[in-house]
């Protein structure tokens, strides 16, 4: 029994010793091993399109536009108009603000103009959640913009504008969120052809004229 007890208060020594003596280094493991450590989600096999498709599978998309430079003190309107029947229905501030912002570098401020917007949409089976994020400001709850149910074989579909130089009090587009219509000649719903928009192109155009329901996104510059 007395050999049986010195045994276990051996092992409980070198337990506490070893314990105690832990050593350790940097670890000099990649990012995405340190936060992966079992490599449950292969982030080695996914490429940033893999994630982007994931994302838009889930009804995720990201829009992300540059302004043109900016060398004066703006302000930056960014508003959502709604037509249905190419009447317009609705318009919806989505945010204003000046177009710098400030940022501080070894405990000094400073301020520089923006140069981009980013926004994300979720999509649903009401319509779509339009979010929006610049350097200083970013939306909580977001902007719902409801589908037309009058017709429940439209299909809606976010397309971009081609990065477009800003004019003085006139109103950019950045983004269309746009229903789908029915063509007599084929007998089917469709959209346009464009991935990317262009005012005055042909295909833009088309849709614009065609479809019965769309949410066009814009932004005018304006002085303080």
């Amino acid at each position: 029994m007395i050999k049986i007890t010195s045994s276990i208060l051996l092992v409980l020594l070198m337990a506490t010793i070893q314990g105690n003596s832990q050593s350790f280094r940097k670890n000099s493991n990649r990012q995405s091993q340190k936060e992966d450590a079992n490599n449950v989600l292969n982030s080695e096999d996914r490429s940033q399109l893999d994630i982007l498709e994931a994302l838009d599978f889930a009804g995720i998309k990201i829009h992300k536009f540059r302004f043109a430079e900016f060398d004066t003190s703006y302000k930056i309107t960014f508003i959502v108009e709604e037509f249905e029947d190419k009447k317009l229905k609705e318009k919806t501030i989505l945010f204003s603000d000046r177009n710098y912002y400030r940022f501080w570098d070894h405990d000094s401020v400073f301020f520089d103009y923006v140069d981009q917007a980013k926004f994300v949409t979720k999509d649903d089976s009401n319509g779509s959640k339009l979010f929006f994020k610049t350097y200083q400001l970013s939306s909580n709850g977001g902007i719902q913009l409801n589908k037309n149910t009058a017709d429940l074989k439209r299909f809606y579909i976010w397309r971009d504008y081609i990065p477009l130089k800003w004019h003085l009090d006139k109103k950019t587009p950045v983004m269309l969120y746009a229903s789908s219509w029915f063509d007599k000649d084929i007998g089917q719903y469709r959209f346009c052809g464009a991935s990317i928009l262009e005012p005055g192109e042909e295909n833009t155009e088309i849709f614009l004229s065609n479809s019965p329901h769309y949410f066009l996104i814009s932004y005018i510059v304006s002085k303080l």
